[in-house]
C-alpha cells in the first residue's frame, strides 16, 4: 500500500494455503468507506438468487468479511456463485487483494498492477518441480493493466536459493507449445461410425494431432538430407581398426561403469567410507578430485544433515551421526542378518565429503535431495568445502586414511586438512594407492568376477590393437565418435519421419474396433447394433460400462437414491490413486455388481491389445462420494452434505453434482433408444432429487 502496489495478484499453489494466507490479514483493510457500501450492495443483490439456508454455508460466512475489506480468495473449491461475486468486484477494481491459485490466470482477463508468487515450486500431481517458462509468463502477464499502469511489477518469492540458471530459463524461457490431447474414445469411434460416408480413420488423418506430427515432416526430411551428406563427406583412413578400437573401449567403458556401480553399491563400499578415507569425486562432467570423507548417512533420516553443525552441537551431532553409522555397519556386517541387497538402494544414501571448490559455490539441494550449486576449481581461488554427495559420485576409493578433525565449521581447519591432502598425492606421484575390490573389500561375488575378467581380456584386445600407441589414434578416434553420433540421429531422425507419415492411433483404432465387435456393440461389417447406439447417447463417464449396466438390469430393481449413488462413481475421479476405496456396507452390493461388469470389460480390453491395467482401471470407479450423493438425493441441505464431505470443497461438491445431471440427461436419451419406459421414468426422478438449490444456481453473468 505504501508503495502504490495495489491491486495485487497473490499466486500460490494450493486452495488451502491460499485460504491461510488471506486469513493471515485479518487485521488489514484496503478499501475505503467509500467502497465499502458498493461491495455490500453487490454481495447482497448476488445472494439473493440462494436460499436464505445456503446464504449461511461456512465458506461463504468466512468470505464476506474479507470482502468488505478489499481482500478475497479465488481457487477452483469455492462455490461458483462466491468465484463470480469475487471476479466481478475485481474488475471494478473494489478487491484490492486476491490470492488465487494459476486458474485465474486461464481464460479471464483480469490485470493488476503487481503480481506476486508465493513460492516458485509447485507440485504438478506427481514431483513437486520448478514452475515452466510458460505458467511464469501466464501468470506474470497479469502484471500492468492497458491504458492505466506505465508498467507492471513482478515479485517472486523464492524459499530457498537458486541456481541462476533455473531463474534464467524461467523468466526468459518460451511459452509453452499448444498440444494436440487428441485421445480415442468408444463414444467417438461409434458416433463416426454411423453417419455415412464418415470414417474414423479420415477423422485422424484430419486431426489437429496428425497435423502437428506432419507439419514437422518437410523439416525433418530436409534435416536428414543434411545430416546424410555430412555422414558421406567424413572419411576415415583405417575405418575397419579405428571402428574395431572404439567399438572394444565403448565397451570397456560400459563394463568399468557396471563395475563402478557394483563397488559403489551400500553394500560394499559403506564399510570403507569412514571418517579421514581419501576418495576421488566426479560428478556429470565435473571432475572435483580427491577430498576427504567426513561422514555417510540415510537421507530419509531426519536426523541426518549435510553441513556441519555450529561448535555447542557438535558432540550431540558426533553421537547421533555415529549411532546411525553404527546401526548401518551392523546391519550389514551381521551374518545373521538375512539382508536382501536389493533393498539397499545407492540413491537412498549420501556421504559428506571435504571438496576443494569455487569459492562463489553454495552447497543447496533440489527437490529431488540432490545436491546442487557445487562446482569444482582448478586454481589457488577455490575454498575447500564440506559436501554432500551420492554414492555414484564416488570414482575411486583410497587405501589410505588421514586425521579428521572433529570440527569443520572453521575455514581455517577445512583448508588445513585439504593441504594435508595436497601433500599426500605429491608423495605419490603415479597417484594414490586405491582400494582392490577383490582383495581389499572382498567383493567375492561371481558374476564380479566375471566382470573383472572381460575387462581383461578387453583392455588386452585394445593394447594389442596396431592404432593403439598410435600418435593419429585421438584424432581417428574422435572422428569416428563423430560419424557414430551422426549415424544414430540419422537412425532417430527415419524413424520419426516414418511417425510423421504413418497414421498416429491407427492401430489404437483397430484393437478398440476389436473390443466393439467382441462385446456386440459393431457387426462384423462394422455396423452398429442396438447396444452401440445406446452407447452413442452417453458421452459421460464409461460408456460401455454404463451400457452394460443398463441392458442388464443393474438399476431396475435400485430406489432413486441409491441410483444417483451408484452414477457418482462415474463422475468422480480421485485425484490421490495412494488413497484405497472406501465402500460403506450399503453401497457394496451394487458397487460390487459395477466392478464385475468393468473388469470384465477391462478382461476383453486386454486380450484385444488395448494397453490398461486392471487394478487401475477399477479404481477410475471411485466410490468414495456414494454416501454424499445418497444424502443430497434425500433432500438434505448442501450445508448438512457439507458435513459429510470434510475433506472436499464445496466447488469440488457443485462440479460433481453437475456432471451427474449431464450424466443422467444422456442415460435419459439412451433409454429412449431402448424403450425402457420404467428406467426413463427413474432417471427423470433422479433428475429432479438433484437438481435443486446452490449447485443449480444460475450464473451471475446471464442474470
Amino acid at each position: 500500500m505504501q508503495r502504490d502496489y495495489l491491486p495485487v495478484i497473490i499466486f500460490s499453489f494450493g486452495k488451502r494455503e491460499c485460504g491461510n494466507l488471506a486469513r493471515q490479514l485479518k487485521d488489514i483493510d484496503v478499501c475505503t468507506e467509500k467502497e465499502k457500501p458498493l461491495i455490500q450492495t453487490v454481495i447482497n443483490n448476488a445472494l439473493q438468487i440462494i436460499n436464505p439456508d445456503d446464504r449461511q454455508l461456512a465458506q461463504i460466512e468466512d468470505m464476506l468479511p474479507l470482502l468488505i475489506r478489499g481482500i478475497a480468495v479465488h481457487h477452483s473449491g469455492l462455490l461458483p456463485i462466491l468465484k463470480e461475486i469475487v471476479e466481478l468486484l475485481f474488475q471494478e477494481g473494489l478487491i484490492k487483494v486476491l490470492f488465487a491459485t494459476e486458474t485465474f490466470s486461464m481464460g479471464l482477463n483480469m490485470p493488476a498492477r503487481t503480481v506476486v508468487f508465493s513460492d516458485v515450486k509447485k507440485f504438478d500431481g506427481q514431483n513437486i518441480r520448478y514452475i515452466s517458462a510458460g505458467e511464469y509468463i501466464q501468470m506474470s502477464g497479469r502484471a500492468g493493466r492497458r491504458s492505466i499502469d506505465n508498467k507492471g511489477i513482478v515479485i517472486l518469492m523464492a524459499k530457498q536459493r537458486m541456481e541462476p540458471s533455473v531463474i534464467k530459463s524461467m523468466i526468459f524461457g518460451e511459452s509453452d507449445y499448444l498440444q494436440s490431447a487428441f485421445h480415442l474414445k468408444y463414444h467417438m469411434i461409434l458416433n463416426m461410425t454411423r453417419v455415412e460416408g464418415l470414417s474414423p480413420e479420415s477423422i485422424l488423418k484430419k486431426s489437429f494431432y496428425q497435423f502437428q506430427n506432419s507439419l514437422n515432416l518437410p523439416r525433418l526430411e530436409e534435416e536428414l538430407r543434411r545430416l546424410e551428406k555430412k555422414y558421406d563427406s567424413l572419411i576415415i583412413p583405417n575405418q575397419k581398426l579405428v571402428a574395431e578400437y572404439y567399438d572394444s573401449r565403448q565397451l570397456l567403458d560400459a563394463y568399468f561403469r557396471e563395475m563402478r556401480s557394483i563397488i559403489n553399491h551400500p553394500f560394499h563400499i559403506l564399510p570403507f567410507l569412514k571418517p579421514g578415507r581419501l576418495v576421488r569425486i566426479k560428478h556429470a562432467n565435473m571432475d572435483f578430485g580427491w577430498g576427504m570423507v567426513v561422514r555417510y548417512g540415510t537421507k530419509n533420516n531426519p536426523e541426518d544433515t549435510t553441513i556441519e553443525n555450529p561448535e555447542e552441537e557438535e558432540e550431540e551431532e558426533k553421537e547421533k551421526s555415529s549411532t546411525q553409522e553404527n546401526k548401518i555397519n551392523n546391519q550389514i556386517n551381521n551374518k545373521n542378518n538375512q539382508i536382501n541387497i536389493e533393498q539397499l538402494a545407492p540413491d537412498d544414501y549420501f556421504v559428506d565429503v571435504l571438496l576443494y571448490c569455487d569459492a562463489n559455490s553454495i552447497v543447496a539441494k533440489t527437490a529431488d535431495g540432490i545436491t546442487t550449486g557445487v562446482r569444482p576449481c582448478y586454481d589457488d581461488t577455490g575454498e575447500a568445502m564440506v559436501v554432500p554427495v551420492e554414492l555414484s559420485a564416488i570414482q575411486s576409493l583410497s587405501a589410505i586414511r588421514i586425521f579428521s578433525p572433529k570440527n569443520f565449521t572453521f575455514p581455517q581447519v577445512r583448508q588445513t586438512v585439504y593441504d594435508s591432502i595436497q601433500n599426500l598425492i605429491e608423495k605419490f606421484p603415479n597417484g594414490l594407492i586405491p582400494l582392490d575390490p577383490i582383495e581389499d573389500m572382498a567383493i567375492k561375488d561371481e558374476s564380479f568376477l566375471k566382470l573383472i575378467r572381460k575387462i581383461e581380456i578387453l583392455e588386452d584386445k585394445t593394447f594389442f590393437n596396431p592404432l593403439h600407441n598410435s600418435p593419429y589414434l585421438p584424432v581417428l578416434y574422435n572422428r569416428y565418435a563423430k560419424k557414430v553420433s551422426l549415424r544414430n540421429r540419422i537412425k532417430q531422425l527415419k524413424k520419426k519421419i516414418k511417425i510423421s507419415q504413418s497414421i498416429l492411433h491407427l492401430d489404437e483404432l483397430k484393437y478398440r474396433k476389436r473390443v466393439l465387435h467382441r462385446i456386440g456393440y459393431l457387426t462384423e461389417d462394422d455396423i452398429i447394433t442396438l447396444k452401440g447406439r445406446v452407447a452413442c447417447e452417453i458421452n459421460v463417464g464409461d460408456e460401455l460400462v454404463l451400457t452394460e449396466m443398463l441392458l442388464n438390469g443393474v438399476f431396475n430393481d435400485l430406489s432413486v437414491e441409491m441410483t444417483a449413488a451408484l452414477l457418482s462413481c462415474f463422475v468422480f475421479e480421485r485425484k490421490d490413486n495412494k488413497q484405497q476405496n472406501r465402500v460403506k456396507e450399503e453401497f457394496a452390493v451394487v458397487f460390487r455388481r459395477l466392478q464385475e461388469i468393468a473388469r470384465n470389460i477391462a478382461a476383453i480390453s486386454i486380450e484385444c491389445k488395448i494397453q490398461i491395467i486392471e487394478e487401475e482401471y477399477l479404481d477410475s470407479f471411485c466410490p468414495d462420494l456414494m454416501e454424499i450423493v445418497y444424502a443430497w438425493c434425500q433432500g438434505q441441505s448442501f450445508a448438512d452434505v457439507m458435513k459429510l464431505a470434510d475433506t472436499y470443497y464445496e466447488g469440488q461438491i457443485i462440479r460433481i453434482l453437475r456432471n451427474l445431471d449431464e450424466l443422467l440427461r444422456a442415460l435419459v436419451s439412451a433409454n429412449k433408444i431402448i424403450g425402457n419406459l420404467e428406467l426413463e421414468k427413474l432417471f427423470n426422478l433422479v433428475i429432479d432429487k438433484t437438481r435443486r438449490g446452490i449447485p443449480f444456481v444460475p450464473s451471475l453473468y446471464i442474470q
